[in-house]
């Protein structure tokens, strides 16, 4: 079985909620990104 998920995305891609990773942990403090 294969599913497909939409809408389940924020616009910007990052940071992702509750991700502890290098790319959204730095998102979260630079506004630029």
């Amino acid at each position: 079985m294969r599913l497909t998920l939409l809408g389940t995305g924020d616009a910007r891609q990052v940071p992702v909620y509750g991700c502890e990773c290098a790319a959204c942990g730095l998102a979260r403090t630079d506004a630029s990104l």
